[in-house]
């Protein structure tokens, strides 16, 4: 129960509400997460990365809104001890991946229906998260085969010009695997999307491995920090947008 860091955050790191917002948008706690993992490849051997991936389900709870804040808090947060890789990928691979993800999102009509998704739950359909350098709006349309990234943009300039520019990206060895039933392996989207549609295989990206565990680099970044809250990142600032 050692205390690592100060939360001055408020509701928007809370259980509730980033239960409620890692399958359905942009996350406070999960944006907090993703740009800390930014942070912290400045210490990377091979150097900084430009961008940070974070999948839905590597954050299985929120921390207290205000207070002091314990290994037993951040291990809730982030029980997995997966490991860290760095990829390399094209501009254009990523506005692949971001309009495979857009189908990927819990939806609307999805909690409005009789047997909706319980988002406290493993809503295991691998929606990803990401650092603040690449913001983008997700086009629902009608259904989930129809569903579209847009208006994406990375480092400011828009995707279109940034199509042949490699990247380096940091994730986990479970995403780099094809993240298994959450289907970043070319096999169908899970976690009840329906249609059978094909998933971006994240497994052909050129990466190699850290030797780093995800959660011990984000308690180092907590530590640095020494406070969880707007300032040092846990908000949203809009680099997601959810649109019919």
């Amino acid at each position: 129960k050692e205390v690592v860091a100060t939360v001055a955050a408020g509701e928007e790191v809370s259980p509730a509400t980033t239960l409620r917002q890692r399958y359905v948008g942009e996350s406070a706690l999960v944006n907090f997460i993703a740009d800390g993992l930014v942070a912290r490849s400045a210490e990377f051997p091979q150097g900084a990365v430009d961008l940070a991936i974070v999948n839905s389900t590597a954050v299985a709870d929120g921390i207290p809104p205000r207070g002091p804040l314990t290994f037993q808090h951040w291990y809730g947060v982030m029980p997995f001890a997966d490991c860290l890789q760095v990829g390399r990928l094209s501009g254009r691979q990523l506005r692949e991946i971001l309009d495979n993800n857009a189908k990927r999102i819990v939806r609307p009509e999805e909690l409005a229906g009789a047997a909706p998704p319980n988002l406290k739950a493993y809503v295991s359909r691998g929606f990803l998260h990401f650092s603040a350098a690449l913001r983008y709006a997700i086009r629902l349309g009608g259904a989930a085969r129809e569903a579209t990234a847009e208006r994406i943009t990375l480092f400011g300039a828009p995707i279109e010009d940034c199509l042949d520019r490699t990247l380096s990206v940091a994730f986990t060895n479970y995403l780099g695997a094809g993240a298994y039933g959450e289907s970043w392996n070319g096999k169908p989207i899970g976690g009840g999307v329906p249609g059978a549609i094909p998933s971006y295989d994240l497994r052909r990206l050129d990466k190699h491995d850290l030797g780093l565990v995800f959660r011990n680099e984000i308690v180092a970044h907590i530590r640095a920090a020494g406070t969880i809250g707007a300032a040092t990142g846990a908000r949203l600032d809009g680099r997601l947008e959810v649109v019919a």
